[in-house]
């Protein structure tokens, strides 16, 4: 990819003038420059203002259904990894992609013996189409597309104003709505009937009715905070309302089921629109444990961990490498060819593969388990499946 991507670069340039469009366009100006009052017209009759205005419109519309720039010959590739999954972004033609493809495919197979997974691998178009990537819809943003507001405020040099289209290539992430509802129904947290319409009901967690209210109150926070903290970056962030929804009335449906209460009106009137629940203790003489409700849930554009480097907020990998990333044993040698440089840690039992009850100390257990250090080749050969040494396991 690395290749790929610099030769992409020394391709040329990735677009040219649309000559269609070009013609419509100067054809447009000069018809304009015609109705001002200037030394190289002649002023025009009303009735023939009229008649060049309606050309002009006619003209405008036909400009408008055209692209103002067609592709040439050179590309541009763009390319992001996690583990497994892969996005290639590509600026160029449909042809271009196939061939990407089958390159890509032809060097998994005959290099690292590894068959693509045709299935998941597909072509879409940012403009017309998304790609799903990480849990979440990619594409690009555009006025042809109505996601965007045609520029009504740009003034020229005259001070006619002027309706212009929104640039296109402006990449956004969005939450998948619709698929994290499909989750939360798989919980057993809302029904869906019609996600179109809206038709979803919130339900009760039945496996968290003979939980303490507290508790119960405090799983729902899990399950909205990960939500919310995973998705902080997509453009359609607002719309995690209805997610909000879903999971405080499914709260307000298991405490209504423990409580033994007849409707969800009851419990918000005992307890508040945020669920509020205030518990005496002996050590504490108030405890309050509250839904974590928001009002307005604005588009924030970027990663959130609730963590700042240089006043700025952080990126999720700050987050992640202390959590789940096992530390490296200093001075250590790989264990099957004894030397000291570029070492890693291989896990004998993968993380996937472990059975946790989801308590802290499980996870803990599961995060400290047996391993061992092995250099970068070495760690390679033992998880492509070509090491034939003395057993490590």
């Amino acid at each position: 990819m690395d290749n790929l991507i610099k030769d992409s670069r020394v391709s040329g340039s990735t677009s040219k003038v649309n000559p269609e469009y070009k013609r419509l366009h100067d054809k447009i100006s000069s018809l304009r420059q015609a109705l001002l009052p200037s030394w190289r017209y002649k002023p025009l009759s009303e009735e023939k203002k009229q008649q060049r205005l309606l050309e002009i419109l006619q003209l405008e519309k036909l400009r408008r259904n055209l692209p103002s720039t067609i592709m040439s010959e050179g590309f541009r590739i763009y390319y992001a990894r996690y583990a497994d999954d892969f996005l290639i972004g590509l600026n160029s033609k449909e042809a271009v992609a196939k061939s990407l493809k089958l390159k890509i495919e032809k060097f998994l197979e005959c290099e690292l013996q590894l068959s693509l997974n045709v299935s998941k691998t597909k072509i879409t178009s940012a403009i017309t189409s998304r790609a799903y990537f990480l849990g979440s819809h990619i594409r690009a943003m555009t006025s042809r597309t109505n996601d965007q507001p045609n520029r009504k405020n740009s003034i020229t040099k005259t001070g006619r104003k002027v309706r212009a289209r929104t640039p296109q290539g402006y990449i956004r992430c969005f939450a998948p709505i619709m698929n994290i509802v499909k989750k939360l129904q798989e919980q057993g947290i809302c029904k869906v009937y019609n996600f179109k319409n809206r038709q979803v009901i919130p339900t009760r967690k039945t496996s968290w009715i003979y939980l303490d209210i507290e508790m119960i109150i405090q799983k729902y926070n899990y399950l909205w905070n990960g939500i919310l903290n995973y998705y902080s970056f997509a453009y359609n962030r607002s719309q995690l309302n209805f997610i909000q929804y879903l999971l405080l009335h499914s709260a307000a449906c298991t405490l209504m089921n423990k409580l033994k209460l007849s409707s969800r009106a009851k419990v918000f009137k005992k307890f508040g629109k945020e669920l509020i629940v205030v518990k005496e203790n002996k050590k504490e003489l108030v405890k309050e444990v509250k839904f974590n409700y928001y009002t307005t849930l604005k588009k924030l554009e970027k990663f959130n961990t609730g963590k700042k480097e240089n006043g700025n907020i952080g990126l999720p990998y700050y987050l992640f490498d202390c959590a789940l990333r096992s530390k490296k044993k200093f001075n250590a040698k790989c264990v099957i060819c004894g030397t000291t440089s570029n070492i890693e840690m291989h896990h004998r039992r993968p993380l996937k593969s472990s059975v946790t009850d989801n308590t802290l100390k499980g996870i803990k257990k599961n995060l400290t388990r047996k391993q061992i250090p092995l250099c970068k080749e070495c760690h390679l050969k033992v998880h492509n499946g070509s090491y034939n040494g003395s057993g490590i396991y």
